[in-house]
């Protein structure tokens, strides 16, 4: 776990200076002489807090994950992978999990399962153009088994779908994590 110390002085109650910044290897990095921390990594975008908490926000760069709520059986999208730049190639892998939240007993039926794709954007033609898409062991013990998940292609697109039961409330959660050629 990532920590950081700080010192107040004696009776105070705050807003002191951090002298350690401690990673996940319990190792403390001191400040600069000028008091900065440099926080760096492959694939990882930093950025301050935007409500003037003291935070430093660390996105990963090659993951996108996202959440949704469907009541109907239609397919609806959970993620909407875009590929931007003619001739590009993505390989990603990803999970996307449902589980049924309404009526007596909830959380009594889920859905989900393993997934990855290989895709490219054509040359020209900004068009993306599925690959290869295989789901591993996607479970489903809903009430009728209709919940499902799929991938297809959209324009320069690549959709990840998921599809709850009519007339029920499901909640969703997908992820995936990429490589960009």
């Amino acid at each position: 776990m990532s920590q950081f110390v700080v010192f107040n002085g004696p009776g105070s109650s705050g807003g002191g200076s951090v002298l350690t910044l401690t990673g996940n290897d319990g190792l403390p990095v001191s400040p600069t002489l000028a008091g900065n921390i440099n926080v760096v990594g492959d694939n990882i975008t930093l950025s301050t807090s935007r409500n003037g908490a003291n935070e430093l926000l660390i996105t990963l760069n090659n993951t996108t994950a996202n959440t949704l709520t469907t009541n109907d059986g239609a397919y609806h999208t959970i993620i909407d992978y875009a590929m931007n730049i003619a001739g590009e190639a993505v390989a990603a892998n990803g999970s996307v999990v449902g589980t049924r939240t309404d009526g007596a007993n909830d959380y009594n039926a889920m859905c989900g399962g393993g997934f990855t794709f290989t895709a490219r954007l054509e040359p020209g033609a900004g068009t993306a153009t599925l690959l290869t898409f295989d789901v591993s062991s996607q479970a489903n013990d809903s009430s009728t088994g209709n919940a499902a998940f799929q991938m297809i292609q959209s324009g320069s697109s690549i959709l990840i779908q998921v599809r709850g039961e009519a007339a029920e409330t499901w909640n969703w959660k997908a992820s995936i994590n990429f490589i960009l050629v």
